[in-house]
């Protein structure tokens, strides 16, 4: 066998990519390094903070201020001697007091967090870097002795981790840091000045609801059955549209509250013709209506004391026009236009009213029970309830004693109340086709009359073989298990 001696290779010259890129990182730290001795001298700032004020005044010093953000209209609030502010241009607007408060706060006094540089040539021809040619934003004040500051403000401090900008203040060669509390506090639109009146909604005085489309058709309404008072309001809710059916007491409620926190955000403007149609009110998207009944409410003061407010009967009504972008939307309120949360309003846009409907038949609560008929097998059975008042002996406590009659004769009132709370305790199974009518007459019919005289009838009649449509008032939403709403007492 023949060997074969093995060729040496010879080293390749450096593969013209390997210099072009060695040529490159050259030149980008070429440019680097001119960058950073283009860089202004200013010094980074020490982590802790050295705080001054240059101006320090009351909130009643302020005569006026003036904000000018970067590419908008300046505004102007002028306070007179008697602390009565207005914005300029704006003199009947109602200013939101607790934000003017928060305004004048923070311009009475003007300080800084730390002096950058007091060397203008620290900074000569940089200023665009930190925002301040132009100025993010321009801050105008005067005081009441003749004073007049005006601060310009940029982008965050670089090289440090303070929340602060950087400041410059005219007639002040300083170059300064700022916290960016006072920054976010002035950087505001002059729409958020106005004084947003909120709808006055209670929970607890709401006895209907009505929600309407875009076509200008109810798509849902429920109202109270009874007194806001009564004591098994919560449970006497019942959908009007798009079914007449008892609608779910917890629903209801989770709904109410809802309602009850909802918020405007900033006034946008009044409610003109013109506003109307470019904010979209001539077609609007949704509309909901609110009814309250006349009531009390209570809240406690400062003091710890409880106060009692009574309410007048009222209608709040709130209209959502066009969106502003995905998360806000236009709302019409006591002849006003407001902005308010997109997904604060869709929880009622996007609401499906069956899913507010009670799945449970029988919504009169055994407490509040004052008589039932139950027809079944043929045979009709009426049933009382009588209620008395007697006290403890013992403790002195009012206690309240509970007597069941059927048909005129006395029964164990535990007995029935274990029945009773049988039946409230059934739970639907489906939903019936839409449009559906009972063929037959009910085999089976309760009515229930509760303390306040409020009356509901159940009718059970054959669905299919295995189960019944249930028909409350007269109207058929769902059906059961067959068989599975029978009222049986136990043995006496």
């Amino acid at each position: 066998m023949n060997t074969v001696p093995k060729k040496k290779r010879s080293r390749r010259p450096l593969s013209r990519w390997l210099l072009l890129a060695a040529a490159l990182i050259l030149l980008c730290g070429a440019l680097l390094a001119v960058r950073l001795l283009d860089q202004p001298a200013i010094p980074t700032p020490e982590s802790a903070v050295t705080y001054d004020e240059i101006h320090s005044y009351t909130s009643a010093d302020v005569r006026s201020l003036t904000v000018t953000r970067q590419g908008q209209q300046p505004w102007t609030i002028t306070q007179d001697t008697n602390g009565v502010c207005t914005l300029s241009g704006e003199e009947d607007w109602p200013l939101d007091a607790s934000l003017v408060s928060r305004l004048l706060m923070v311009t009475s006094v003007v300080s800084y967090e730390k002096v950058l540089t007091d060397d203008p040539a620290d900074y000569a021809g940089h200023l665009a870097d930190f925002g301040l040619e132009p100025s993010r934003l321009t801050v105008a004040v005067s005081y009441a002795d003749g004073t007049r500051a005006a601060m310009r403000m940029g982008d965050q401090v670089t090289g440090t981790d303070m929340s602060t900008v950087y400041m410059m203040l005219d007639g002040d060669d300083r170059l300064f840091s700022l916290d960016k509390g006072t920054f976010d506090t002035l950087n505001i639109d002059a729409s958020l000045l106005h004084a947003v009146t909120q709808p006055t909604i209670h929970k607890a005085r709401i006895d209907r609801i009505t929600l309407t489309g875009g076509s200008g058709a109810t798509t849902a309404e429920w109202a109270l059955q009874g007194s806001i008072t009564d004591a098994d309001a919560a449970s006497q809710w019942r959908m009007l549209v798009p079914h007449q059916y008892p609608a779910d007491g917890d629903m209801l409620a989770s709904l109410r509250e809802n309602l009850a926190g909802l918020r405007l955000g900033a006034f946008v403007c009044d409610a003109t013709p013109e506003a109307l149609a470019a904010y979209g009110f001539d077609a609007p998207r949704f509309v909901i209506s609110l009814h309250q009944a006349a009531g009390m409410t209570n809240y406690i003061t400062a003091e710890g004391t409880v106060e009692h407010v009574s309410w007048p009967e009222s209608t709040v009504t709130l209209t959502v026009g066009n969106q502003k972008n995905s998360n806000v939307d236009y709302v019409l309120f006591d002849g006003a236009i407001y902005t308010a949360s997109h997904f604060t309003l869709d929880v009622f846009m996007s609401l499906s009213p069956l899913d507010t409907l009670s799945r449970y038949p029988v919504s009169i609560a055994a407490a509040v029970l004052e008589e039932m008929t139950v027809t079944q097998d043929r045979k009709t059975d009426v049933y009382t309830i009588t209620r008395s008042t007697e006290t403890d002996s013992a403790t002195g406590e009012t206690l309240t004693r509970y007597d069941a009659n059927r048909n005129g004769t006395p029964i164990a009132y535990d007995a029935f109340e274990a029945a009773y709370i049988r039946l409230e305790t059934v739970r639907i199974s489906g939903l019936l086709p839409a449009g559906w009518t009972p063929a037959e007459a009910p085999h089976t019919v309760y009515t229930f009359t509760n303390t306040a005289g409020l009356t509901q009838t159940v009718e059970l009649t054959d669905f299919d073989p295995m189960h019944d449509a249930v028909v409350i008032d007269g109207h058929a939403v769902f059906y059961l298990i067959k068989n599975g709403m029978v009222f049986s007492m136990a043995a006496e």
